[in-house]
């Protein structure tokens, strides 16, 4: 149902966003040679902190993501299916929410939107928005809300696949732990 595809593009297009303001922050006169941002006067080139929370975002995304993978071990898949071997995982990130790797995937996604967003961005210094790029903008923030709602879905699909092979178990893990996404939140 939910390609991660979308994900993985969105975080290399961040990435890269990321490292192109690094590299002309710290590498200014080797960077700019090679990139649109060589035209722009050094001091609209400065880290702000929305810049920074953005890619602060991503890398705890990632952090949580992985830490999800290395949690299920062998059970990790990436479509919605149980071994006959499966146990229900209730440790490490799934004794706070019942569906963190979900929580790694939003945090990405906006972290990689803040970045793209930030003053400081490649798509905004090089003026990719002010030269036609707001349709650029618009497919984003469509793909990020198309990525919710396969998420949302999913998210329906795996607690119902779970509460069938666990019952009581997921039951009483459900009780334990009542966030979906974040935790504190319903």
């Amino acid at each position: 149902m939910y390609s991660f595809l979308p994900q993985t593009g969105a975080g290399l297009a961040a990435l890269c966003d990321a490292l192109a303001t690094y590299g002309v922050a710290f590498a200014p006169t080797q960077f700019q040679r090679y990139t649109c941002l060589r035209r722009l006067p050094l001091g609209l080139l400065e880290l702000e902190p929305m810049f920074l929370l953005g890619v602060s975002l991503m890398v705890f995304g990632c952090f949580v993501r992985r830490w999800c993978f290395r949690t299920l071990g062998r059970f990790f898949t990436f479509e919605v299916s149980m071994s006959p071997c499966h146990r229900l995982v209730t440790d490490g990130p799934y004794a706070y929410v019942r569906h963190p790797s979900y929580t790694g995937i939003f945090l990405v996604l906006a972290g990689a939107t803040i970045v793209m967003c930030s003053h400081n961005s490649w798509f905004r210094q090089c003026g990719v928005l002010e030269r036609g790029g707001a349709p650029v903008l618009a497919a984003w923030m469509a793909l990020c809300l198309w990525s919710t709602n396969c998420l949302r879905l999913r998210l329906k699909v795996e607690d119902e696949e779970l509460k069938i092979r666990f019952g009581k178990f997921w039951e009483d893990y459900a009780a334990r732990v009542p966030y979906t996404l974040i935790p504190g939140f319903v």
